[in-house]
């Protein structure tokens, strides 16, 4: 085969251009040393992604050198990876298989610390092309592979890239809708032995992966990635809640129990308190409306940490999807206990701003549950004649603020509107209150 290249040429593009050797390992090692003289950091782009499968394949003989050959070979070769046009990677799928990737992982179960680590930046490199290299990687042990490399002694560096390699995993099967049990319990298994370690970026790693797959089983993995909630790390923060957000989504009474028991609310209270990110906000909110829809403990979870105002000032929040959640957290913790809690909180200034929020919610399951909270909470107040909180803002004054501040504009509209239940709603709500300029039909 033709290996012929012009030895005055520096260029990269050039030298990745020409045939590459596919046989002779002296050739082969030729090329490779010219390659590590020629590669250029400056080079941007590599068009031809078919040199990446001829690349790969030459790390079974690269291999047979010493030491510093193969570190330096395979940091080139993940250079180029990182700047293939990924225009053409259509070209380099067809190419890749098992095989072709096979010599790479065996280099996981190198004796030197530094030819891991090399190998797992460009097994990172190489996930980050195509979620369906994921797939390859799998078949080809990569998950095996990268726990056996994990001993008592091995340097963080090293952990925190192996945790990236799962994190690529899971996010790309997840984006493929792939969902083997087998493999995730084996990566589980991996993630669940370095969560102990205080690295953030591990840390970062283990909640991204956990904000992918809903499987936290060991309480002391749950109890961990709550507590990282109040990181003082923006970041770390939002990967956790994020984490906790999707392990609640479809979670039954076992699971939400534990929640409370871990007192989740306490810390969503805290994380709050620290933190004013809007994707924090809202992952935050959504937990607490997964709380609030559960058993009364729960619900007394939230009224222990005094997270009902928290809730009902977000209600009328600039954000439109905190707003969102936030009536979603408020609706859910409205039944007949919770609504002594939201009268004693009651005003004016609030009720009237609660109205105007909920003229702004466009979603109508949502406007019909906030309508049917709204329902609840003004049955009290117009029956309970008795109730504490009465005695301080009177019954009366809180009734007429809804016309004063719009209320009553906005229960006409709701009145006609298209959906029955929020109509229906809404004229319940004209007749509970008693407004008499309302004529009904």
């Amino acid at each position: 085969m033709e290996t012929a290249m012009n030895d005055t040429d520096c260029d990269i593009l050039q030298l990745l251009k020409c045939n590459l050797p596919t046989e002779g390992q002296d050739a082969i090692l030729d090329f490779c040393r010219k390659l590590l003289i020629d590669f250029d950091n400056t080079v941007s782009s590599v068009n031809d992604c078919r040199c990446i499968h001829q690349l790969l394949s030459y790390v079974s003989i690269v291999v047979k050198r010493d030491q510093c050959f193969i570190i330096d070979y395979l940091n080139v070769l993940q250079k180029i990876i990182l700047i293939i046009d990924l225009s053409q990677v259509n070209n380099l799928l067809s190419e890749l298989n098992s095989r072709t990737i096979s010599p790479l992982l065996q280099l996981l179960s190198s004796y030197d610390v530094n030819i891991i680590i090399a190998s797992l930046l460009v097994i990172i490199a190489l996930l980050s092309i195509d979620p369906q290299i994921s797939e390859m990687m799998i078949s080809s042990g990569i998950i095996s592979c990268i726990q056996r490399s994990i001993t008592v002694d091995v340097p963080m560096v090293l952990l925190q890239h192996a945790s990236e390699v799962m994190l690529h995993i899971i996010e790309n099967m997840n984006k493929r809708n792939e969902s083997s049990l087998t493999y995730i319990a084996e990566m589980c298994r991996f993630v669940d032995q370095i969560i102990r370690l205080d690295n953030p970026i591990i840390l970062e790693n283990v909640c991204r992966f956990y904000s992918f797959v809903p499987c936290i089983r060991e309480t002391y993995i749950f109890s961990h990635i709550i507590q990282l909630m109040t990181s003082h790390s923006p970041y770390l923060a939002n990967c956790a809640v994020e984490a906790i957000g999707n392990v609640t989504v479809g979670a039954g009474n076992h699971r939400m129990d534990l929640l409370v028991r871990l007192r989740i609310c306490k810390y969503i209270k805290s994380l709050l308190d620290y933190h004013d990110s809007k994707g924090i906000i809202k992952m935050a909110l959504l937990v607490l409306s997964k709380v609030a829809s559960g058993e009364i403990n729960h619900k007394l979870s939230i009224r222990e940490n005094d997270l009902l105002p928290i809730i009902l000032n977000y209600l009328y929040d600039t954000n439109y999807s905190i707003k969102v959640e936030a009536w979603w957290a408020f609706s859910n913790f409205v039944n007949a206990i919770a609504v002594n809690d939201i009268i004693c909180l009651l005003n004016p200034e609030l009720i009237a701003r609660i109205t105007e929020s909920l003229r702004s919610i466009r979603d109508t399951v949502l406007l019909a549950k906030g309508l049917q909270a709204i329902k609840a909470i003004f049955y009290e107040i117009v029956h309970n004649y008795n109730h504490p909180a009465l005695k301080t803002t009177s019954r009366d004054r809180l009734l007429s603020c809804i016309e004063d501040y719009g209320g009553l504009d906005m229960l006409k509209e709701f009145t006609n509107h298209t959906d029955h239940k929020i109509s229906k709603l809404a004229r319940d709500l004209v007749r509970l209150l008693n407004i008499s300029k309302y004529s009904y039909k």
